[in-house]
């Protein structure tokens, strides 16, 4: 199937400010053969209302409420349940995609059927979207995709780089975590295979899920940004005593025998 569906998922959680734009950056897409699954956590401003007014002008926006958990991949994990595409892509309420972003990444999947999962650069922002408050990725900025290790497959495109990778990333994805949760997409059966993410972490959960997917699947990059990602300081990846006891979770988890690797997970 040349134009498969594609499941973009979105979780939700007291957004009023911020999910009318990212709702639109999906209205926008090029590339119209897709399905919106948002999944509410709960929330307890207008955000419930604005979703319910799109749901009602666009029949293709899906709108479920579940009890507040405070756990994104857990939210994520319920809205896949809903899923019918062949592919899933995850958007985050505060963000936005650039119009191209789903149809790129549906050429290079129709390219490279054997990928499991397909991501592309992003764009930092503090707060809102003002170029003011603009910085590049550092992923972006040290071009650091090009220095990976046994020369991934290099495609030049009129509007840029896109990369096969055909060897394992796991050390790389550990070290630098370029691969931003509202860049991904997955095909649904690698999704469902892996479990989907580990809902015992708050954060790291996604790289757990991209180790895992890359350990077995090849993975195709397009170096082009294609997301607005607002940096806040409510976001859940702000608490950094979380961040890092979680992410050395993961890393403990995927690299079990480490040596003089020790860590406590406890959040209090």
């Amino acid at each position: 199937m040349i134009n498969p569906k594609v499941s973009i998922i979105i979780p939700v959680y007291n957004n009023e400010s911020t999910i009318e734009e990212t709702l639109n950056s999906i209205v926008s897409q090029t590339y119209t053969n897709y399905e919106v699954i948002i999944c509410d956590d709960g929330s307890t401003d207008s955000t419930s209302k604005i979703i319910e007014e799109y749901a009602m002008d666009y029949s293709k926006f899906n709108y479920h409420k579940i009890k507040h958990c405070g756990n994104p991949g857990q939210v994520r994990n319920t809205a896949a349940t809903y899923a019918k595409g062949k592919y899933i892509a995850f958007l985050d309420s505060d963000d936005v995609w650039y119009p191209e972003k789903l149809e790129k990444q549906v050429e290079l999947f129709n390219k490279y059927p054997d990928a499991g999962l397909v991501f592309t650069d992003i764009m930092d922002y503090y707060n809102d979207f003002s170029s003011k408050n603009m910085f590049k990725s550092w992923v972006c900025k040290s071009n650091v995709i090009e220095k990976i290790a046994n020369n991934p497959k290099i495609i030049i495109t009129n509007d840029g780089k896109t990369y096969l990778f055909t060897s394992k990333l796991t050390a790389f994805v550990l070290c630098y975590g370029v691969i931003s949760t509202c860049t991904a997409m997955l095909k649904k059966n690698v999704f469902f295979e892996m479990n989907g993410f580990d809902s015992s972490y708050i954060v790291g959960e996604d790289l757990d899920l991209w180790i895992r997917v890359l350990n077995k699947y090849n993975v195709g990059y397009i170096d082009k940004i294609m997301v607005k990602r607002r940096i806040r300081a409510d976001n859940v990846t702000s608490n950094k005593k979380i961040f890092v006891i979680d992410i050395l979770a993961v890393f403990y988890k995927n690299f079990p025998n480490k040596e003089n690797f020790v860590y406590k997970r406890e959040y209090k």
